[in-house]
């Protein structure tokens, strides 16, 4: 439940708010994703 009363959250945040939020956590914008794909082969 909490994830998506989160997600309403930073859906009313302005684009650059959530850039700045990525950036603090992933700064090079990293696919994240590519574990994901590589472990399904």
């Amino acid at each position: 439940m909490a994830a998506l009363e989160r997600e309403k959250q930073l859906k009313k945040w302005r684009r650059s708010k959530k850039d700045t939020l990525t950036e603090s956590m992933n700064p090079r914008w990293q696919d994240l994703s590519r574990e994901w794909y590589d472990q399904a082969k």
